[in-house]
């Protein structure tokens, strides 16, 4: 019962450092223009990934970190490009006492990004993000001091949204989404990340 509610418990975490950050970042912000003017710039972000569907039967929830690439085209005041390079890792369910192992994706995926507009000293602006890429997924188990595993590079998707809020110099922002990794054994997960922009 107590693995049953293990993500839940994960996931109250990560939203309640989310809000933490959100609050600090609201009451010490000092007043910027709400349109970010760099064309590029890089980010970071962290958090919790829940394995779903067929990984989810053999995965518990794990981690996720990520780089980010943003390019801000000025011809378009809400559209924003992003790169990704993201890695999610999971301890893989035992399903023999001794065995270990673990399960993780290394992706590289392209995006598109819309950022809402409110008014134009808003700080706080939600966006919607949708992209494409190649995921690397690789399971390795071990028993008795012997080791194995497998490896393959599938095309895959992911899809989601989130909060971006603008401060002096940098953006923080929540984010999740759902990622599927075609194979014949598609793996599905959805990572629930803090992170900053610079």
């Amino acid at each position: 019962m107590g693995s049953a509610f293990r993500p839940l418990r994960v996931a109250s975490s990560v939203l309640t450092a989310a809000i933490a950050v959100f609050t600090f970042a609201a009451v010490t912000a000092q007043p910027v223009l709400a349109q970010d003017a760099k064309t590029v710039a890089l980010g970071f972000s962290g958090g919790a990934s829940f394995p779903t569907g067929r990984l989810d039967d053999g995965a518990s929830t794990g981690y996720a970190l990520a780089g980010h690439l943003y390019v801000n085209p000025t011809q378009f005041r809400a559209v924003r490009f992003r790169g990704d390079v993201s890695f999610d890792r999971w301890d893989v369910k035992g399903d023999a006492p001794g065995v270990e192992g673990s399960a993780r994706v290394l992706g590289f995926v392209a995006n598109v990004l819309y950022e809402f507009q409110g008014s134009d000293d808003s700080r706080l602006r939600p966006y919607v993000i949708g992209g494409v890429g190649a995921f690397n997924q690789k399971v390795t188990e071990s028993y008795g001091g012997l080791s194995a595993n497998a490896n393959e590079t599938n095309v895959g998707v992911q899809a989601g949204g989130g909060f971006m809020m603008t401060l002096s110099g940098f953006s923080t922002f929540l984010e999740a989404k759902y990622l599927t990794a075609y194979s014949n054994d598609s793996w599905s997960w959805i990572p629930v990340t803090v992170g900053v922009r610079f």
